[in-house]
């Protein structure tokens, strides 16, 4: 387990790093104190079947945990899945006070958040990322958003979570290609600010292909740390290197070799911050594939 306080927005924000096998449910409320008549749960649909449904906790408190279901999918990041939260919401009877706990990848992250800034003016917001993405960029930063008529991310607000609570136990059935694309984020963050959080990538490539719990716990705990600083550095040019290096890690995850002319005239602008990231996810890629 690691603890981390997370110092960004001029506040400091708790982020835990566990391995837990048991229902998160639970260790959600023991962690935190709470009771479950203080909070309302929103769950993407393959983690509640896959990590809640068949726990032993879930089926003795079932009739008591008030859940609404989201898709993970970007397409459901939208009013029809917000008014569904809302809908649940308020036939519970959910006060200023409740505590929204949104347990899934970077789609329910965002609405679930959304839907804590918009309740009663702001509530209490818990963030459970199940994601290695979601864990180590769409939780911190406090950016909350749904699509509208095909723009992405085009109403939102921004809202600071009360705590992370990030259990590296979902990332065993995460996909491999949502898991492997995710390193892309960490590289960025890494060619910004730290060589060393880069060698230690570049020189581990089996323990990023089995999963290894230690060191996943040091690479999310470094890269959420250097995160929370280029939060509280931003400047109009560190922002360009930011959006320029997503948009490249998004593009250059499925087919590496198809954007070297694209990335060499980015790096005119970025002194060869783009080049370098393609040069070195290229290199780390090749690696993971042997």
């Amino acid at each position: 387990m690691k603890k981390l306080k997370l110092k960004y927005n001029f506040k400091k924000f708790p982020y835990e790093i566990i391995n837990n096998s048991n229902c998160i449910l639970s260790y959600i409320l023991d962690n935190c104190g709470l009771n479950l008549s203080d909070c309302f749960f929103i769950c993407d649909k393959i983690v509640f079947h896959k990590y809640i449904i068949n726990s032993k906790f879930y089926k003795i408190n079932k009739d008591k945990i008030i859940l609404s279901l989201v898709p993970g999918k970007k397409d459901h990041k939208n009013f029809k899945s917000l008014i569904k939260i809302y809908k649940a919401l308020d036939k519970n009877n959910c006060p200023r006070d409740i505590n929204i706990i949104a347990i899934g990848g970077g789609v329910i992250g965002d609405i679930g958040a959304f839907a804590a800034s918009t309740w009663y003016r702001g509530t209490n917001l818990i963030h459970v990322p199940t994601s290695l993405m979601a864990m180590i960029d769409s939780s911190i930063g406090g950016k909350t958003a749904i699509n509208f008529q095909k723009k992405i991310n085009s109403i939102g607000t921004f809202y600071d979570q009360n705590k992370t609570i990030c259990n590296i136990g979902f990332l065993k059935t995460l996909p491999n290609e949502d898991y492997l694309s995710a390193f892309s984020e960490t590289i960025k963050v890494a060619l910004l600010k730290s060589p060393s959080l880069l060698n230690k990538l570049v020189n581990n490539p089996k323990k990023i292909k089995t999963k290894d719990p230690m060191f996943l716990m040091e690479i999310i705990s470094k890269s959420v740390i250097i995160k929370s600083k280029l939060i509280n550095e931003f400047k109009p040019y560190s922002l360009l290197q930011t959006k320029v290096c997503l948009v490249i890690a998004k593009q250059t995850f499925p087919v590496l070799e198809t954007n070297l002319l694209f990335l060499k005239k980015c790096s005119i602008f970025m002194d060869t911050s783009a080049y370098s990231f393609y040069s070195y996810y290229v290199y780390i890629s090749s690696k993971l594939s042997n």
